[in-house]
């Protein structure tokens, strides 16, 4: 008898213990996406940086970026399930310059779990980019209740643009004509400093003239960037004034038919755009044009008593001017660096 109970109770005990203990459910497996960027058109290869296949690219100022990217997916069947197919997209983010229009993203497509790779291609082309660092984030999409994708899963382009290297003008002072200065031996001076003139005086010491009678200050630069349109200004006036309302004319030419001469100085003067007695003014200067800019000035001590110069050349008495560009949309950035011109002036 008392076995009898010892059973019933066991069994009763076994009943009890089943119907707490549940069976542990098994977690879905999940097909496999992998995704592998490959060398751009440009011959840009990617990096592995964390979960990102990265490309990095540095371009000189004001650079049109234009790459194409091509990315591999495959998913592979780790589900144990019969074959099937996703949805797979691209999403796109980052710096607007990059992230708009500039990116072409494939549309949506169907991907099968046979193995088999399907290339798309990523097309990038910008307008003009300013020196900065440009970030794109292209994501790849899929049902994530039923794929996995492995490191790295997305793509990041980095692109840094280098600060603008000033372009380097050329300036000197001229005469009227449209002839350089002279230094003490006689020979003529094209660059910007060493170049001399007389001061005429009277027998009473009163300045009435200067050899060369008036000057030309002459600032010349060649635009080896994109069109730009840049703001003129000049400055640094030393014993000089300007000469008439429209004392500064600015012409662009073509470089392929440029030739530094009297005769595109004389065009400069007749033909280029008036910009006051001072300046500032706004000139369009295209990809691979020069600009020649003059500034029409005189000895402001006429009418004055003649200043300790000195009586042989090259003379102690300066005259000076200068000038510089800069972006006439963002003022603050220099086009092409300022050039100053000096020349001296002795007691005749």
């Amino acid at each position: 008898m008392r076995k009898s109970r010892f059973i019933v109770i066991m069994f009763i005990a076994v009943g009890a213990m089943a119907l707490f203990v549940q069976p542990v459910k098994a977690v879905p497996s999940k097909d496999t996406l992998t995704v592998t960027a490959k060398t751009s058109d440009n011959g840009k290869v990617p990096a592995v940086v964390g979960s990102n296949w990265v490309y990095a690219y540095t371009l000189p100022c004001n650079s049109i970026f234009s790459d194409t990217l091509h990315v591999e997916l495959v998913i592979t069947n780790t589900n144990d399930s019969t074959p099937q197919s996703y949805t797979i997209g691209f999403s796109k983010s980052g710096n607007p310059a990059l992230s708009g229009t500039a990116t072409s993203l494939p549309a949506n497509f169907s991907l099968a779990d046979d193995g088999n790779p399907v290339m798309k291609d990523i097309p990038i082309t910008t307008g003009s980019l300013a020196p900065g660092d440009y970030l794109l984030n292209i994501g790849i999409t899929y049902p994530n209740s039923d794929v996995s994708a492995g490191n790295p899963n997305s793509i990041q382009v980095k692109i840094h643009v280098n600060e603008c290297a000033a372009s380097v003008p050329t300036c000197f002072f001229t005469d009227s004509n449209g002839n350089f200065l002279a230094d003490c031996s006689g020979a003529l001076v094209s660059t910007n400093s060493g170049g001399t003139f007389m001061l005429v005086d009277k027998k009473n010491g009163t300045i009435i003239a200067t050899n060369p009678g008036q000057f030309y200050y002459n600032y010349i630069w060649t635009n080896d960037g994109p069109t730009v349109d840049v703001q003129v200004q000049l400055s640094d006036l030393v014993n000089l004034v300007p000469q008439g309302a429209n004392a500064v004319h600015a012409y662009t030419f073509d470089t392929a038919g440029f030739t530094q001469d009297i005769d595109s100085f004389n065009m400069v003067n007749n033909d280029g755009t008036p910009c006051g007695p001072f300046g500032p003014c706004t000139i369009n200067v295209g990809e691979g044009d020069t600009l020649w800019v003059t500034w029409h000035l005189a000895y402001k001590g006429i009418g004055e008593q003649k200043p300790g110069a000195g009586y042989s050349c090259p003379g102690q008495e300066p005259i000076g001017a200068a000038a510089r560009l800069v972006d006439a949309n963002n003022t603050v950035t220099v086009v092409a660096g300022g050039c100053s011109a000096s020349a001296t002036g002795y007691n005749k």
